[in-house]
């Protein structure tokens, strides 16, 4: 009877402290924030062997995307990219193991065990309201942003939406280009599909049935960066609005591949050649970019040479300008462009030479000075863009 007094009055108290909603200090709440994230968990927790990192090489599939294939023997694989879940179980633990620390005492556990029903990471969750470990760990990136690079806070409460996944990457790319841009998107649902079906007209609409029907996207793509060019201000940003994105980039992957933004919560280089990214979310596609300031000109090395593929200057079509021209390529080797091939030095006049040459066989120079062959239609030829690679985890949820 006396143990039945106990317990209950245990249960009292603890449902007390609860529904008092006790005063947890700012800085308490925000460092389990950044503990949901992993911030001051050490490397070797997470990466108990250095072997997990070694990864397979990757390849394109044709369509931008990197699919992973088998290593040759003998081939460099210190390079690779990790996709994985964040187990909210795992991150209960640490959570609760954080908030039991300096206990000594029957009233301390229950103090904690109060304070952890308020802290603990929304999954596995008895409540429906977000703790609020979970709505710190949410805003990590955007208080780190604001105080950092005066970037607003956002408008909306935001948590955590379990389950959460992220990446490792290993690479020579890390350390050699600062500033990689990272996104990435989620699979839509199909509540949201006929969400958006319903929401757009016109060419917007009319170019998300054809996605919907079709496998084929690069053309979509075009179709609908030209539609988007033809918009005056108001009319693309109502659009954006409509789509509840804030990029066209955003919108063209939305309509053609049923896809929009994750909302990142940590991305953060953890040595020379580590990163590591977590998302609100399931990934669906990674894109990893370099830095838009690695705008150059630039050639395709091609065994010992190099080689240059032609591109539509936009006179016969203003929305083809920039775009590769099939099976239009110069062979720097072969036609005797390169001044020093072993020390990669190119006669840029024979080059541009070629160019004018090529291009006015095609058709495709200036009609109105055929002649012309100036150092802005040279810049369109030569100019890359900063490289970007895609990918599609295969990843799937699995019941706890």
């Amino acid at each position: 009877m006396a143990d039945e007094n106990n317990s209950n009055n245990k249960s009292k108290l603890e449902e007390t402290l609860i529904s008092s909603q006790p005063v947890i200090p700012e800085e308490v709440t925000s460092w389990l924030g950044r503990l949901v994230l992993l911030y001051g968990v050490p490397f070797n927790y997470l990466i108990p062997n250095e072997q997990m990192l070694l990864g397979n090489e990757t390849k394109s599939n044709g369509s931008g995307a990197a699919v992973g294939v088998e290593p040759e023997p003998g081939a460099n694989t210190e390079g690779s990219l990790r996709f994985f879940f964040l187990d909210p179980i795992w991150i209960q633990c640490v959570v609760q193991g954080a908030c039991s620390v300096g206990s000594n005492g029957y009233g301390d556990r229950i103090i904690d065990s109060a304070i952890n029903e308020l802290v603990q990471p929304n999954e596995p969750d008895k409540n429906n309201q977000p703790s609020l470990a979970n709505r710190k760990a949410a805003g990590v990136r955007d208080r780190l942003r604001e105080q950092y690079e005066a970037v607003p806070m956002p408008q909306e409460d935001t948590s955590l939406d379990w389950p959460l996944t992220g990446f490792l990457l290993r690479s020579a790319v890390v350390e050699g280009w600062r500033g990689l841009e990272v996104m990435a998107y989620r699979d839509l649902s199909e509540q949201e599909k006929q969400h958006l079906t319903a929401t757009l007209s016109g060419k917007a609409n009319e170019v998300l049935e054809k996605a919907m029907n079709s496998k084929q996207s690069r053309g979509l793509h075009a179709e609908l960066r030209d539609f988007l060019r033809e918009q005056n201000s108001t009319d693309l940003n109502r659009l954006l609005t409509l789509a509840g994105v804030q990029t066209e980039e955003a919108l063209s992957k939305l309509l053609v591949e049923s896809v929009k933004p994750l909302r990142p919560l940590r991305i953060e280089q953890l040595s020379n050649d580590v990163m590591i990214g977590l998302f609100n979310g399931i990934i669906a596609q990674l894109v990893i970019r370099q830095p838009q300031e690695g705008l150059h000109f630039g050639l395709t090395r091609k065994n010992q040479s190099y080689s240059k593929t032609l591109r539509d200057l936009g006179y016969k079509t203003k929305a083809k300008a920039g775009e590769n021209l099939q099976d239009k390529t110069i062979d720097l080797s072969r036609d005797n462009l390169m001044r020093d091939i072993s020390t990669g030095v190119i006669n840029i006049a024979k080059l541009a030479a070629e160019m004018k040459k090529e291009l006015s066989n095609l058709g495709l120079l200036n009609p109105d000075k055929p002649g012309n062959f100036t150092s802005a239609e040279f810049a369109v030829e030569m100019i890359e863009a900063a490289g970007e690679f895609t990918y599609l985890p295969a990843i799937e949820q699995l019941s706890i």
